[in-house]
């Protein structure tokens, strides 16, 4: 599902990789959801970490729910209603579906199907992930790859080609015995919206150049990447690795790619292209659906995550560094939009002309944000600093006037949050040496060192002037 490094890769800088990972990030949007405010739930499509007994335990009873809300959206379909009892229990459905829906946004993204998609907690590049609407085949699908894997890369030298293509998502993959051998399952978006029969998802560039005090920038351009083939959510072969994964690197291996490519450009388009009228298409009366609906709810999605991870990365970050991360997002058939997962270091190769137009000039962008935007701060605090008022610049506003190119500041905290520096133990923990000291024990010989006469003080100096002469 995505192009560069994932959530879960071993690249980046320790603990700042280790802040996004697919199991971090799980866990983050775990703590918002059972928060106060509003939930992830929202936003982040279920998602399960399979190596806790909890989690497990919980991914099945949802499994089951679904499995039963799947039922009553069949039964809640016009071509059930086959008698008079029949339109009566279909119409008992419609009203559960609906209360549902309001009770759980994520009823948006189910299907009839019961869709689930297992991916590696430390794999990238659509390795691995397998789709299942069986938990069975899900369950042993982790099992099986997980086992193989470790021999798969000395394998994989000896193969014909066509079982390398079958063995694409092993190639690389986890060793036992470590993170490695960690799986997540995520609720599928079974209802997607839909451009040309492809799914597809946009990928948005994202930076935090300080974490204390938070600042976030948003890149206002972004590009959608299509799956290879057609996509059927009733009847289309789940196991179809090209029609459900948009990843460029699994795209490219479909035996159909270059025939079927929908843009003409490696199955990779700009927002502004068709599929952003497409998406204008979806709501009568509204100017621009894109900056009015879909990149605020990608904001918001961006701020909420990184403001989730901003207490675990507050003892690893570094000063006056960046961190650039790849954020996947989908939407779904009514122009939800849907965090799919965070990718630290994201690969910016030229894969299309769509990314090596788009990459070079992001990154020159990167630059103006990294070298003019802390002077600009400077002289806008400054300037602020003698207002009668002595209000502070409290949001991003303060960079409004500054060049940086096609970043946008979203978020811009002016309070820094008392926390030690990186290293350093965290507020509240007492720090404390126990022990006690060495002492060197110093044995002088009576022959070698023997303590000097007291001094005579009824000597005068003249005396001894006297008595030298």
């Amino acid at each position: 599902m995505s192009d560069g490094h994932n959530t879960t890769t071993s690249s980046g800088n320790g603990p700042i990789a280790l802040a996004h990972l697919k199991l971090m990030l799980l866990i983050l949007l775990h703590h918002l959801t059972s928060s106060p405010g509003p939930s992830a739930a929202a936003f982040y499509p279920d998602c399960f970490d399979l190596s806790t007994d909890v989690q497990a335990d919980e991914f099945r009873r949802h499994f089951r729910w679904n499995a039963a809300s799947a039922i009553l959206r069949i039964v809640a379909e016009d071509d059930f209603v086959y008698a008079p009892s029949a339109a009566v229990v279909s119409g008992v459905a419609r009203d559960v579906l609906a209360a549902l829906l309001e009770a759980d946004p994520q009823e948006r993204i189910a299907g009839n199907r019961n869709v689930w998609i297992i991916k590696p907690a430390c794999m990238s590049r659509g390795r691995g992930i397998g789709c299942y609407n069986n938990i069975d085949d899900l369950l042993r699908h982790a099992n099986i790859q997980t086992k193989m894997s470790s021999t798969a890369n000395a394998a994989a030298g000896g193969l014909a080609a066509s079982r390398r293509t079958e063995l694409l998502a092993l190639e690389d993959g986890p060793r036992r015995g470590s993170v490695a051998d960690k799986w997540v399952v995520q609720r599928y978006i079974e209802r997607p919206l839909i451009v040309h029969r492809r799914k597809f998802d946009l990928r948005q560039w994202v930076v935090v150049s300080s974490w204390n005090p938070l600042k976030v920038w948003f890149y206002d351009k972004c590009y959608v990447r299509f799956a290879a083939e057609d996509y059927d959510g009733e009847t289309g072969d789940i196991g179809n690795i090209f029609a459900h994964l948009t990843n460029n690197c699994i795209a490219r291996h479909s035996l159909d790619f270059a025939a079927k490519d929908v843009t003409g450009e490696g199955n990779i388009w700009l927002e502004t292209c068709p599929a952003g009228a497409r998406l204008k298409q979806r709501r009568e009366g509204v100017d621009s659906v894109w900056s009015d609906f879909v990149q605020p709810a990608m904001k918001d999605a961006v701020k909420r995550t990184v403001q989730c991870a901003q207490e675990h990365m507050l003892s690893a970050a570094r000063f006056n560094s960046h961190q650039l991360y790849g954020y996947d997002f989908m939407l779904d058939e009514d122009l939800g939009v849907w965090l799919i997962e965070v990718n630290t270091s994201p690969q910016l190769c030229h894969s299309t002309s769509v990314t090596a137009r788009l990459c070079p000039e992001m990154a020159r962008d990167l630059v103006k944000l990294m070298v003019d935007a802390p002077a600009h701060e400077m002289r806008e605090r400054k300037a602020v600093k003698g207002d009668d008022n002595g209000e502070k610049i409290a949001d991003s506003s303060m960079f409004d006037e500054c060049d940086t190119g096609w970043w946008r500041c979203i978020y811009a905290d002016p309070i820094r949050i008392a926390w030690p520096r990186p290293g350093g133990a965290r507020p509240g923990v007492p720090l404390y040496v126990d022990g006690k000291p060495l002492r060197r024990k110093h044995r002088f010989s009576a022959a070698k060192s023997s303590p000097p006469p007291p001094f005579d003080t009824s000597t005068t100096i003249a005396d001894n002037k006297t008595a030298t002469s």
